[in-house]
């Protein structure tokens, strides 16, 4: 019984030079009665023979977090900011790639939001240290 979300995204990936390229992506939702989303990212990669890769990125989101239909108004979450930043390193073979990921990641939640105080530590601020690794094989 939601109401229907839109969305939208758009994205740029520019070659700055024969090794460096620049991405950048942004977005924005819109859901009635009141939430709101927007959020920013940006990746600069530099490749060595397209096999080894380099990157920097930056990522910042924000939302209203205003839900219709919570169970109570005091339980939904309050609005947030999410800021990420850091570094990646991207193996690409022919049939495999290996990929590490890692930077500090901040949220914060809109400190005069109405809720329970059973809730105070979910919707509580946060700083992480974000690491990911992936691996693919084509078989």
């Amino acid at each position: 019984e939601r109401e229907p979300r839109f969305t939208v995204q758009e994205s740029l990936n520019y070659a700055m030079a024969e090794h460096w390229v620049l991405r950048l992506a942004v977005a924005g939702a819109k859901e009635q009665p009141h939430f709101r989303s927007k959020s920013v990212s940006t990746v600069l990669e530099h490749d060595w023979h397209g096999t080894w890769f380099a990157s920097v990125f930056g990522r910042y989101y924000r939302d209203t977090s205003e839900i219709e239909n919570a169970v109570a108004i005091s339980a939904a979450a309050p609005p947030l900011e999410t800021y990420q930043a850091g570094v990646g390193l991207r193996w690409q073979g022919r049939r495999s790639a290996l990929k590490l990921v890692a930077g500090p990641c901040f949220s914060r939640y809109h400190p005069d939001s109405p809720r329970e105080t059973g809730f105070e530590q979910l919707y509580r601020d946060r700083d992480w240290l974000s690491v990911q690794c992936a691996f693919v094989h084509e078989y």
